[in-house]
């Protein structure tokens, strides 16, 4: 036990923690706003995303090569928009947040948090949050297809909802820094349905890179559980993945998100604890209160 207690923390020490600031808009009557200092939280480190590492490493390393002095001059003198933007899509739990975190610590950058699906926002709110963004920040739309109805025919989503003041025109401009400017502006568009949203909306040029972060595999989860037990073999990673598809559940919770809440129930314990704890939590899950989707609630990180 001792020597257990001693690779983790040990594990605790090499692993740096590190900050960023997270900004929030915040709207004041019905005709303005301004962004709000909203506190200080963890990055997350990249290697406890669970995420393709081709992937990740691509984005990561397009994202750095954006974020320099090289690519300012290269965006300046061809006369282009110094802007990026990145779509993360996927179902709630996929770690989609986590990744702007890690992102936002890779960059030393703050993270700006719009939240567009609010019935006092207009497209000339929607342009001076864009202007007024805070410098060096990733600014981040949530949920963005959760703003517009699903278009005739089935493709994409063309029209605002009736509670949604912010048309796709607007959003657009928004975007491309017509009405509210870019200065190096990262923008994260995340969605869980991406089906939904307009081709106009994603299309290249406006869109530069697109991330699925698809429901963990069986592999996946034994690299989940190795990532908090970084004493396990491998047979135990695979015990723990093996449990987790083994056991009766929706497939849209058996998400990275979800078994995090199990490693947090089980901090401090041994492997044989949660691997014998697996089957317990999620029939805890299983008959508490479920969500409005028939899916049980949990915390997405």
């Amino acid at each position: 036990m001792a020597v257990l207690k001693w690779k983790r923390a040990n594990e605790n020490k090499q692993r740096k923690v590190d900050w960023f600031h997270l900004f929030r808009f915040e709207l004041h009557g019905d005709s303005h706003g301004r962004w709000r200092l909203s506190g200080r939280h963890l990055t997350r480190p990249v290697d406890t995303i669970v995420l393709d590492p081709t992937i990740r490493d691509a984005l990561l390393d397009d994202a750095r090569a954006f974020d320099t002095k090289a690519a300012l001059r290269w965006y300046t003198l061809h006369g282009l928009p110094y802007r990026r933007c990145y779509l993360f899509y996927g179902p709630p739990g996929t770690g989609k947040s986590s990744f702007i975190r890690a992102l936002a610590g890779v960059l030393k950058r703050s993270v700006a948090f719009f939240q567009c699906a609010h019935n006092k926002l207009n497209d000339q709110i929607l342009a001076d949050a864009f202007r007024d963004c805070p410098s060096q920040s990733i600014l981040v739309l949530e949920d963005i297809d959760c703003l517009f109805t699903s278009a005739a025919g089935g493709v994409g989503a063309r029209e605002s909802r009736s509670e949604v003041h912010i048309s796709l025109a607007g959003l657009l401009n928004a975007l491309d820094g017509l009405l509210s400017g870019t200065r190096g502006r990262i923008t994260v568009l995340s969605s869980n349905h991406p089906q939904l949203l307009d081709a106009a909306l994603i299309r290249s040029g406006r869109v530069d890179h697109t991330v699925e972060f698809a429901l963990p595999t069986r592999a996946d989860m034994a690299t989940l559980f190795t990532g908090f037990y970084p004493e396990a073999t491998a047979a135990s990673a695979k015990a723990f993945a093996d449990k987790v598809f083994s056991v009766s559940m929706n497939t849209e919770d058996r998400t990275v998100a979800t078994m995090q809440q199990l490693f947090i129930k089980y901090r401090g314990r041994s492997i044989k604890e949660v691997l014998d704890g697996v089957e317990g939590f999620v029939e805890a899950r299983r008959s508490g209160p479920m969500g409005v989707n028939g899916h049980s609630p949990g915390v997405y990180l």
